[in-house]
């Protein structure tokens, strides 16, 4: 499945994620954490990186994955259909 959630609403949430974090001082993995200023400034900051990189793969991944079967869910309400699809296991 490819999540191709527009900017509104995935941007909010990647900033809300990443607050969290800074301020939880929240384990990412071995001992790392984010900090705001690797969040916000610098090359390889998170938040920019995002941004600067959302249109270039919105062109770029339709025809890379033109050759697998790739479900394409543009909003949130076509995630939680196709998660209520899922069977669950009991």
């Amino acid at each position: 499945m490819w999540l191709d959630l527009p900017l509104r609403t995935w941007l909010p949430r990647l900033v809300r994620r990443t607050t969290r974090r800074v301020v939880r001082r929240e384990e990412l993995w071995n001992g790392n954490r984010e900090t705001l200023r690797d969040a916000i400034w610098g090359r390889d900051a998170l938040i920019p990186f995002a941004l600067r990189n959302f249109p270039r793969r919105r062109r770029r991944y339709p025809a890379e994955l033109a050759a697998f079967p790739v479900v394409r869910l543009r909003s949130s309400r076509e995630v939680e259909r196709s998660l209520a699809q899922i069977p669950t296991q009991e």
